[in-house]
């Protein structure tokens, strides 16, 4: 039995820890505890899956000692719906926006980065290649400003039935998102794709 680390040098914020979990291709899931998410294992998997309940929320390749999470959420799917609210406490409007998704895979990115420049021929993608179907989709809910272009990229996709990535983070303790939301993912980019 090997005891690792889910993160790192970033923290899990107490309100998420009773119900983060780490799943392996197994299907076993493993409870992470304390602010850096320590667990045992008996296997070396190449992948692991980060859940908050049973809606995954990113997949992580292994490493030894610590997996070192920083709190992003990558996910693929369709948005199945968008609340547009005000609260009290919070001097903007918020669009709520709910994902039913599968994580994406560790290699995803949303662009090519400069040190792929040799890849080429490009490779297409119809949204699919991505994301890993062999977990069961699960229901995530996103923040966002409501006059953010992302709110109006996941309004545009959710009309037309277009799949989607979404990439952000796990709101922090400090900024006080997890007072009103059960699950606060912060929205910080979006890729769409053509049906």
């Amino acid at each position: 039995m090997t005891k690792m680390t889910l993160c790192n040098t970033w923290g899990i914020p107490a309100y998420a820890q009773p119900y983060l979990k780490i799943t392996t291709h197994t299907g076993k899931p493993l409870v992470v505890t304390g602010e850096q998410g320590e667990f045992s294992i008996d296997e070396t998997p190449e992948i692991v899956t980060v859940n908050w309940g049973d809606a995954p929320l990113t997949q992580l390749s292994w490493q030894s000692n610590s997996l070192d999470w920083d709190g992003t959420v990558r996910v693929g799917g369709f948005v199945t719906a968008i609340h547009m609210t005000e609260l009290k406490a919070i001097e903007m409007p918020l669009a709520i926006i709910t994902l039913e998704a599968h994580p994406l895979k560790p290699t995803v990115t949303p662009f090519l980065s400069a040190s792929q420049r040799a890849t080429l021929p490009y490779p297409p993608s119809n949204g699919l290649d991505g994301i890993d179907d062999d977990i069961p989709e699960g229901v995530t809910t996103w923040i966002a400003e409501i006059d953010s272009p992302l709110t109006g990229l996941m309004q545009d996709a959710m009309n037309q039935g277009h799949r989607i990535y979404a990439f952000g983070q796990l709101a922090s303790e400090e900024h006080g998102w997890h007072q009103f939301f059960a699950l606060p993912i912060l929205l910080e980019s979006v890729t769409t794709f053509m049906s």
